[in-house]
């Protein structure tokens, strides 16, 4: 017996402690229903706090889930289930006040941060709400709750008052009023309809977590759907996830205009590439970017020159086809040589060393690639090719387009919220393609672009006799422009070029060649090898990675409005 006596007390108690700091003596809701949809709403609470506190919160739901969409939502919200109303002219008068939104909720929070109240203490709020009138094909439908259920105290004694528009007197079967938790359908006995007001208060106390809920039908076209002002606030409210990418897609843009957008060429004929350009700075500025392709061709560049030999090795058997490549250093790179190639031909050759498999530096040599990468970026600005402010603004944007990519993820568990999702993602999109096409050239890169844009023009369509004379002023044309054509990815179109013109593979590449000789074979051969060692030298480990419009229903909590509040 005592056992029950202590758990009745224990249960008691732990009611109590949920309202141990306030109560709610009265509340009192004043409701004016405009003929525009608006609702005019003026709460008066009379709290009364049992130990000093600020002040209290007052939550007001703003975000709804919403199932089935009216035929007055369907226009409102373009996707998704989730719909928003609009609070607006928030007051509270002769109480300071901080509002900011929390999840699915206005937050007021009411009362002075550097003062207290105790006992009994009066708040007034005032605000206007617009979009919480459903339309029907025959009739509007006010579905409202008048004390939300999230209040975590008693209150007393709560009132309401609605005044309807044109003297407006509903049916009795045209209203209903509950009380209770939610999901009640207790109704609430004392309520009364006169002409233009639905009056209702409480017989008995409202517990913790209970509220009211009324519900009011109006006849067709008595209540009009709002201005063109209002509708196309509550339009954005509810779609302004749409507008991100076209507002993402103007700030870019602006900013290309500004700092991105490269001067026109002149275009020319250029026989040969920049003077005093590598093959990964021409590859570079073709594009604005440095990839691993103009980082590899550093090889078969230095190769060219004499500084290495490069030895295709076929597989040991039939069945273990794969390929794999040799490099030899025959001398060093010389003093004039930019950093980024010193990065990777002393990787490539440490110390003594004169020969290397390339498939030996599988997943180690990618941090050289790296570095060198940063290096070659680096030296371009240097030598005044780009302008620094977009390099960095390109810089800027990429991250920025992982950053909303992430965000995008983040909202949409958390939120569940998938349009915000989309949003984000063609917003990063369209983010990732600027920060592409920023970085500006100096009228020095400009220049040398111009040169690069006129050597590949003419390489694509340079006529037999042309090349014939080029061959005869210098043997070896073919095998210097190679190590371009591969940073520019036109390495077959060259091959085709000087298919009946050079009958001798380079002394530099020693490959497996099976029948008549070809610069097309080569080229074949050349693009195999510079998969291959591309694939060994920028591999990187593997990482492991864990992986309610409801038509009319009658109970507490199904319409608009409520909510709840706290102390604080």
């Amino acid at each position: 017996m005592k056992k029950i006596i202590f758990f009745l007390f224990l249960i008691i108690y732990s009611n109590n402690l949920l309202a141990a700091n306030f109560y709610i003596k009265n509340y009192d809701v004043d409701i004016k229903v405009n003929p525009n949809s608006v609702l005019e709403i003026k709460e008066n609470l009379l709290v009364h706090f049992y130990q000093p506190r600020h002040g209290i919160n007052r939550f007001i739901p703003y975000k709804y889930r919403v199932e089935t969409k009216t035929e007055n939502m369907k226009n409102l919200f373009i996707y998704g289930n989730k719909y928003k109303a609009y609070i607006f002219d928030i007051e509270t008068p002769g109480v300071k006040n901080k509002i900011y939104k929390k999840g699915a909720y206005l937050n007021i929070r009411m009362g002075d941060p550097d003062k207290y109240v105790n006992g009994d203490v009066n708040y007034t709020i005032k605000y206007k709400v617009y979009g919480t009138i459903a339309f029907f094909q025959d009739y509007a439908e006010f579905y409202y709750n008048v004390i939300g259920t999230k209040w975590d105290t008693k209150i007393d004694k709560a009132t309401f008052s609605i005044h309807l528009p044109q003297n407006y007197l509903p049916a009795q079967d045209k209203y209903y009023v509950v009380r209770g938790k939610f999901g009640s359908t207790e109704k609430l006995p004392m309520v009364r309809a006169d002409a233009g007001i639905l009056y209702g208060e409480t017989s008995k106390p409202l517990n913790p977590f209970e509220g009211i809920t009324v519900a009011i039908w109006f006849p067709k076209d008595f209540l009009s759907q709002g201005s063109l002002g209002l509708n196309l606030k509550l339009f954005f409210l509810n779609n302004y996830s749409y507008f991100i990418p076209f507002l993402v897609f103007a700030f870019w843009y602006l900013l290309w205009l500004k700092f991105g957008k490269d001067k026109k060429i002149v275009k020319m004929v250029h026989f040969k590439p920049p003077a005093g350009l590598t093959p990964a700075e021409v590859g570079y500025l073709i594009d604005d970017k440095g990839d691993n392709r103009d980082l590899i061709s550093l090889i078969f560049y230095w190769a060219s020159q004499g500084l290495i030999d490069i030895e295709e090795v076929e597989g040991k058997t039939l069945l273990d086809p794969k390929r794999d490549y040799i490099l030899y250093k025959n001398k060093d790179l010389p003093e004039t040589a930019k950093d980024f190639e010193k990065t990777i031909f002393y990787d490539l050759f440490p110390g003594s060393s004169n020969v290397v498999k390339t498939s030996s530096l599988k997943n180690n040599f990618y941090k050289t690639i790296l570095k060198a990468s940063k290096e070659l970026t680096s030296k371009l600005i240097q030598n005044d090719a780009y302008e620094r402010k977009s390099i960095l603004l390109s810089s800027l944007a990429k991250i920025s387009a992982f950053i909303l990519l992430f965000a995008g993820i983040i909202l949409a568990f958390t939120q569940e919220d998938i349009v915000i999702f989309i949003s984000l993602f063609f917003s990063a999109i369209i983010t990732f393609f600027f920060g592409k096409y920023l970085p500006k050239k100096t009228a020095s890169g400009t220049k040398q672009y111009e040169q690069i844009v006129g050597f590949k023009e003419f390489i694509e369509r340079a006529e037999k006799p042309k090349l014939e004379l080029l061959l005869k002023e210098d043997p070896n044309y073919f095998d210097k422009i190679l190590p371009y054509a591969l940073a520019l990815g036109i390495t077959k179109k060259v091959a085709e070029k000087f298919k009946d013109l050079v009958t001798r593979p380079p002394e530099w590449f020693r490959g497996h060649y099976t029948g008549y000789y070809t610069p097309i074979l080569l080229a074949e051969k050349i693009d195999d090898s510079f998969k291959t060692i591309s694939r060994d030298l920028t591999s990187a480990p593997q990482t492991s990675s864990g992986s309610s419009f409801s038509g009319g229903g009658s109970s507490v909590g199904g319409g608009f409005g409520g909510g709840g509040g706290s102390d604080w």
